[in-house]
């Protein structure tokens, strides 16, 4: 489950990475405000997965 977990998160920091691409780009106000929201939930979800993972380790 561990290394499940590590791999969904480095999946999501990734799809951050790219978002934070596309906010830099966005042509509208409402492109980059939807992009904060996914920084939020992505974030949300990496930090929930590392610390499931984490707490597996133990």
């Amino acid at each position: 489950m561990s290394l499940l977990s590590h791999v969904v998160a480095l999946f999501l920091l990734a799809n951050l990475a790219v978002a934070l691409f596309a906010a830099a780009r966005g042509q509208t106000p409402a492109d980059r405000m939807l992009m904060a929201l996914l920084f939020g939930t992505t974030g949300t979800a990496v930090l929930v997965l590392l610390a499931a993972a984490g707490v597996a380790r133990r």
